[in-house]
């Protein structure tokens, strides 16, 4: 009752278009088929996975859209990030769940992990976008989110770096619990670039424990 009230208050609108919606949804049937989705969500061979080939040992790796500058998904993202719109990460984290459901990556996953903000960072914002779009994703496949890899180093912004300097900006800034009772854990995070801070999560986690890890992100740049 109190949410068919604030409906009728604070009408739903689309967070791309602005259309007026009748639903709870935030994205209208319009904008979310105009969405730039990878062509292979089922495939094992990937350039997501191929980013990461040499570097650290990780199952799978994929991505569910394509990051456009100037795009739709970098607007949902900005909107997620810095308007306070974690019912965006929700949205996004159970249309990967849709897409990628019947999907090889997600097999024998025992937990979810967010990619961890540092403390400040999350303080600041209010909320890890990366922890909301892993709630969205346990929604969807029934897999629990665990947060135990945490964020000791508070790093600078990546928006204007270099590929290299992106890479050297991501040394050594996790540290991950030891969680024995897990075989294989999906790393979550927002955007995939250089994958620096995936590689450097992987290694964090991979100095304690012997974990299959796969990695997925709801866009690439790739």
């Amino acid at each position: 009752m109190l949410k068919n009230i604030l409906n009728f208050l604070i009408p739903p609108y689309c967070a791309s278009c602005d259309e007026l919606l009748d639903s709870d949804s935030c994205l209208c049937e319009s904008c979310l088929l105009s969405l730039p989705w990878t062509e292979n969500p089922s495939s094992n061979q990937n350039p997501i996975l191929e980013l990461f080939t040499g570097r650290e040992r990780i199952e799978k790796a994929n991505a569910l859209f394509y990051f456009q500058p100037g795009g739709i998904i970098q607007d949902l993202l900005h909107q997620l990030k810095y308007k306070g719109r974690s019912d965006i990460g929700i949205k996004l984290g159970m249309l990967a769940s849709a897409q990628f459901k019947d999907s090889s990556i997600f097999e024998d996953i025992d937990a979810i992990v967010p990619i961890p903000l540092h403390r400040k960072k999350e303080k600041k914002r209010g909320f890890n976008q990366s922890s909301v779009i892993a709630k969205g994703l346990s929604l969807g496949l029934q897999i629990p989110v665990n947060e135990t890899l945490v964020r000791i180093k508070e790093g600078q912004s990546q928006t204007k770096k270099s590929r290299f300097e992106r890479f050297e900006n991501t040394l050594d800034i996790f540290m991950w619990l030891p969680q024995n009772q897990f075989r294989h854990i999906l790393l979550i995070d927002d955007v995939i670039t250089t994958g620096g801070t995936i590689i450097s999560a992987v290694h964090s986690i991979q100095k304690t424990d012997n974990l299959k890890i796969s990695v997925f992100a709801v866009a690439t740049v790739l």
